[in-house]
Parts: structure tokens; sequence; C-alpha cells
């Protein structure tokens, strides 16, 4: 990465570039910040959607902005972030009234210099993670300690983002700081950063606490997204009682961590596929809770072998991408059928083609849908959001699959949960013009 990095130049040299019009030098620059730009977007939308549409817009304005950048008011992390935040208040109040007034592209330029390093980072206690500690912080204090460890920000930064004076971001920090030291170990005074997401005590240098960052967000109801890779690369998602899949094989432990606490009934799978089905027996043998599945993809589950596209279905290929792509089966307790009931409210659609018993979950009382791999909505490389069909190498019959979209975009569904990328808000229409396109 830092070798990357080097090779593309410092931020003022890409900034340079920028400002002279190359597309590629955008890219980097989009590269560098674009999670620590989605986190400071999502602090202000709390939501998947809206916080990944802000940075799309934070760039496309970066771009048409890009001439009135002065480098002297402030660092190229200050400008990004704050370019973001504008664009997430500007997304935010386009659904919430009380939103913050709406940011102008003529004032993206004026940003407040950045100062030194941030001096504290958030931890988490050895053995547990913080969720508990973090949530009975004042609202104003645990907002900049999040900001410093999830981005890595400055003080200046978290300034500069939130319109806040310098002197009111440390004190926040300090007060939260001394909160969660109390929290963590109530015997210890000083804790001090001993690199990213770890922090020791001066009075014992052996000891330290590392973070586990394991948050399951509520989207609906009885509803949770349980986001597996970072930037929603690939979720799981917990509807009342029953998992709904599992990740890749490496997911186990964090899924877990998740959960820690509930309890799970069943698992249940959108279909048979290793992102999905990855850490399906070892977590079933955890929670011991059977294991629910598409009745066309029983064979798959049991055995942990793909049903693959004819383009994939041949001598060696299939056997690179099960190796790739397949899982540990376990035996299916039930499986699932159109119309049954699932749980919270959910029945069970059949939605074919990516898998050949390939299931989603819907409920109508408040249009929300978990639609597995019917629709992604990330470039699956790039990660980038926005709707897309499926890979046509891991989909056995993409125009059953077009069938599929047809008839859950059909619903209207007001919020929808995938397999990859963010979940989306007000996808009726999204989902409709995407089937007509």
């Amino acid at each position: 990465m830092r070798a990357r990095k080097a090779a593309a130049g410092s931020d003022d040299q890409v900034m340079a570039r920028v400002k002279r019009g190359s597309a590629a030098a955008l890219g980097v620059l989009q590269d560098r910040y674009h999670e620590r730009a989605y986190r400071v977007a999502w602090s202000v939308c709390r939501d998947d959607g809206r916080a990944a549409e802000a940075v799309q817009e934070a760039f496309i304005s970066i771009w048409k902005t890009r001439e009135s950048y002065e480098g002297q008011r402030g660092t190229q992390a200050a400008w990004v972030l704050t370019v973001t935040r504008n664009r997430a208040i500007d997304n935010a109040r386009r659904n919430d009234p009380h939103a913050a007034n709406r940011a102008s592209d003529d004032d993206l330029h004026t940003v407040p210099a950045t100062g030194d390093v941030a001096e504290q980072v958030v931890a988490g206690a050895q053995a547990r993670d913080l969720r508990d500690l973090l949530s009975g912080l004042p609202d104003t204090q645990r907002e900049v300690i999040t900001l410093a460890f999830y981005g890595q920000l400055t003080h200046g930064e978290i300034a500069a983002h939130l319109d806040l004076p310098s002197g009111t971001v440390k004190g926040r920090m300090r007060l939260g700081l001394k909160r969660l030291r109390r929290g963590i170990d109530p015997a210890s005074r000083l804790l001090v950063p001993a690199g990213p997401g770890r922090l020791r005590c001066l009075e014992d240098p052996s000891r330290t606490w590392t973070l586990r960052v394991c948050v399951m967000r509520a989207i609906a109801a009885d509803v949770w997204h349980l986001p597996l890779i970072p930037r929603n690369a690939i979720n799981a998602y917990l509807i009342g009682d029953v998992l709904v899949d599992t990740g890749i094989k490496q997911s186990e432990s964090k899924i877990a961590k998740m959960l820690e606490g509930r309890s799970i009934s069943a698992i249940a799978l959108t279909h048979a596929h290793g992102d999905h089905a990855g850490a399906m027996k070892k977590l079933a043998a955890r929670f011991g809770v059977p294991v629910w599945c598409g009745a066309a993809d029983r064979e798959a589950t049991e055995t942990g072998r793909l049903v693959l596209s004819p383009t994939v279905d041949r001598p060696g290929l299939s056997t690179i991408a099960n190796g790739a792509a397949g899982f540990d089966g376990t035996s299916v307790a039930r499986t699932l059928a159109e119309g049954d009931s699932l749980t919270a409210g959910f029945v069970v659609l059949e939605t074919p083609g990516h898998s050949p018993g390939h299931l989603s979950f819907w409920r109508e009382t408040d249009r929300t849908l978990v639609c597995g791999d019917v629709f992604f909505n990330m470039h699956v490389l790039t990660t980038v959001p926005g709707l897309r069909q499926p890979p046509r190498l891991f989909t056995p019959d993409p125009k059953e699959n077009r069938v599929s979209e047809r008839k859950l975009a059909a619903l209207e569904p007001g919020t929808v949960g995938f397999g990859h990328g963010p979940v989306m808000g007000d996808a009726g229409r999204k989902l409709r013009n995407f089937v007509d396109s």
C-alpha cells in the first residue's frame, strides 16, 4: 500500500494533477480517502446507502471545484472530508427536513487548516468490545472519539468537518476518553495510543487493549444488517431469531461476536454459495441450530459443491471454482418454499437464477426485503455502490435471474438488504428503473 502511494506521488502532487484535469489522479485521491470519507458520511447520514451516495457526490463536487482548491488553507484530507460532510448534510436534508442547511459547491474550498495528530483513539477492552461503553457516552463525546478512531482523523480535521473549534473537539475527546478509561480499567489513569486501534498503560507497558469492532445495525423492526467485510462487500442479516446467510469461512468469529447474548433458532440461506454459506457448518454447531435452504439448493448445501454456470461447469474450471467458492456442507433440516413463513412476519419468495434454489425474504407490512444475490448493489471488483446483476460466471441461469429481478421489483420494496453492497432505502423506484433499463 505504501509503495503504491509513493509511486502515485504525495497528496500535493496528486492534487496538482487533479487541478490540471487528470481523472486518473482523482481516482488516486478517491482510493486514498474513500474509506475515511465514507465514515464521515455515515456519521451524518446513519444509513449505508445514503452515506455511499454522499461519498460519490463528494468526489463529483471535488472534480467540479478542483480549480478552487488552495493547499495553504488545509490538507487534502481536511478538504475531502469537509466536502464529504457537506454532501452528507445535503443528502440527509433531502430525507430529513430538520437537517443542516444545504451546502454550496462555492463553499467547498474554505476549509480550516489542520493541526496535530489526535492524541487519543478509541480502543477496545480485552476479551470484550466497547459497544456498551461507547453507547454510554454523550453523543458529542462519542462522535469525536468515533471519528478519531474509525477515520484516524486529527483534531483539526474533526474540527473542520464538524465546524467546531479545535479546543472544543479536544475537550470532548478528553472527557470521553476519561469515561472510557474508567470503564476499561478503573485502576489505570494513563492510557496512551500504542498503534492503530490499540492502547497501552504507561504504568505497565505490557498491558494493552485492542479494538474489536463487531457492530450490527437495525434496518427495520426485528431486522439487523451484519456487515462482514469492509464496505459491505459481504453481508449477513438477522431476522428475528433467524440468521440469514453466514458469509465466508472466516466470518464465523465475527458473526458469533455480533450475536453474542442473542438467541438464534435457525440459519436460513438465501443460496448455497461460499460467500453466503461459508461459516454455516461451524455456526450451526456453535449455536446448536438447524440449517434451512431452498429445495433446489439442498444438495449443494449438504455437499458444499456449487451449481455452476455452463461457462465454468467443465473439467478443470469446475474444480477451481469450487475450490475458490465452495464451503463445508452440512445436513439440511428444512427446505423452504414459496409462501412459507420464516419469522418476524417474513415470508419466503423463490427467486432462482443465481442459484437453482435461491430464496428471498419479504415482509409486506413495512415492505422490507432481503434479496441475497438476485441483485448486487456494488461493483464486484471496485466495491463502488450501485445496482448490478450478479456475476455471470457464478449465475447458472441469468435469464431466470432476470425474471426474479422483475418479480422483486414489482413488490416496490421500501428497504432492501443485499448480499453484496449497502442496504438501500426508498428502493422501489430504483429497482424498477434498473429492471426497466
